[in-house]
């Protein structure tokens, strides 16, 4: 049900966290004991994905509009804006692997461009990315390997820049 492996967390310069590991199966109750400021509390943050601190400041650098925003209503926001906060949301979990689906969908291509720069940015950070996305070209490009999925079947798998110049991808996907 619950798998922590190797949490670390940090509130500033101060760690909190040192590599803690939990499961939980279902139907179980497990108990998280410790004394105060044992980190319990942060731990229980980390997984539900509260802890803020620094992480919404690094959300405000990647996501500039986001720090402009910060007092309207999340319904509110333009939808370039939402997938914007949808994917800071995620990132202030600390994932370890940032799973994005159709992240450019519906949006205006000076939006596309945006998310993709930030995609980039995020990756520089040393994040893992997992990115399921129907603009193919801009994919490919970012992409380190990539898999074509038809039907439900991987039908082609290799590097980004492998399979924007294969003759069937570019046929099927990129209409060149």
């Amino acid at each position: 049900m619950l798998e922590v492996r190797d949490l670390h967390a940090a509130y500033g310069d101060a760690p909190v966290l040192f590599g803690a590991s939990l499961s939980v199966k279902e139907g179980e109750i497990v108990a998280l004991v410790g004394s105060n400021g044992a980190g319990k509390t942060t731990l229980i943050r980390c997984v539900t994905g509260s802890r803020r601190a620094e992480n919404l400041s690094r959300a405000y650098e990647l996501f500039p509009r986001l720090k402009e925003r910060r007092r309207q209503e999340a319904a509110t926001l333009s939808g370039g804006e939402q997938q914007m906060l949808a994917i800071a949301r995620a990132l202030m979990s600390e994932p370890r692997l940032l799973i994005l689906d159709e992240p450019s969908l519906g949006l205006a291509p000076v939006v596309v461009g945006q998310v993709f720069r930030t995609i980039a940015e995020i990756r520089k950070l040393g994040m893992t990315i997992l990115l399921v996305e129907q603009n193919v070209q801009k994919t490919l490009r970012m992409a380190d390997r990539a898999y074509v999925l038809e039907s439900g079947r991987v039908t082609l798998t290799g590097t980004g820049s492998e399979l924007l110049g294969n003759d069937l991808v570019r046929k099927a996907y990129l209409a060149l």
